[in-house]
């Protein structure tokens, strides 16, 4: 399809040589991108969350005024209110679950088959309220990577991370270092769509400038990764450029 486009845009050459030879060129070059020019990111071989590793956990507390200072404007915005509506009024797949759901502060205002009343951490991060969030975890009952099964299998976390990439929601930031606080893993792949790890490297979050980048390097300090990705050979690099 590309090369017929060119053709007819650039060339009308009946043999399309040309925008043959245009079509392997900008491939070789994206192929070359990503081979020698891009770098991966490397992450830890194992996370250790800031129980685990003492560095991490005095990063995340000496951080929170930077990321705490954001405007709660964001919460009462159109684009929540319908993100609310939109979850509160999501039902379970109820063969994915147990009979009887998590108990929490506040669950009776739900319907008993609401993603609201089952999950109230994805909850936490849609209405952008880090008190709540903080409240959910002090109660030691949830898991703080709990996916959502019925959405991609999203962690809490990852929808934070939707929120701000995807949809530029600041007040997500507050939630997210809730999480981060309290061991959530930024390292969890999701099951579908787009893994965001990579962009919360280049934005931060809220006024802590680097904050992923800075947050990743602690990590591979206590866990150096499996591989070095200047170190693999090129076919190796080759399997992995997107296409």
């Amino acid at each position: 399809m590309l090369i017929l486009m060119l053709n007819g845009i650039l060339f009308n050459d009946k043999y399309m040589h040309r925008s043959i030879a245009v079509a392997l060129s900008m491939l070789s070059n994206y192929v070359f991108y990503h081979c020698h020019i891009k770098q991966p990111v490397s992450r830890p071989s194992k996370f250790l969350g800031p129980v685990e590793n003492p560095l991490l956990k005095k990063f995340i507390e000496d951080e929170a005024e930077a990321v705490l200072l954001q405007s709660e404007s964001s919460r009462e915005s159109d684009f929540s209110k319908t993100a609310e509506a939109w979850f509160v009024g999501n039902t379970i797949n109820k063969t994915k679950h147990a009979e009887v759901g998590p108990t929490f502060e506040g669950k009776d205002q739900y319907g008993p088959s609401s993603w609201a009343a089952w999950y109230p951490l994805h909850h936490a991060v849609i209405k952008q309220d880090a008190d709540m969030a903080e409240k959910i975890l002090q109660t030691s009952q949830f898991d703080v990577d709990m996916p959502l099964l019925e959405h991609y299998e999203l962690t809490a976390l990852q929808l934070a991370c939707d929120l701000i990439v995807k949809y530029n929601k600041e007040g997500a930031s507050s939630v997210l270092y809730v999480l981060l606080k309290y061991g959530a893993n930024p390292y969890v792949k999701p099951s579908a769509g787009q893994d965001n790890f990579d962009a919360m490297l280049e934005i931060g979050l809220g006024n802590s400038k680097d904050f992923f980048r800075r947050y990743n390097d602690i990590c591979l300090e206590k866990s150096p990764p499996d591989e070095v990705y200047s170190e693999l050979p090129l076919i190796e690099k080759l399997k992995r450029v997107p296409l």
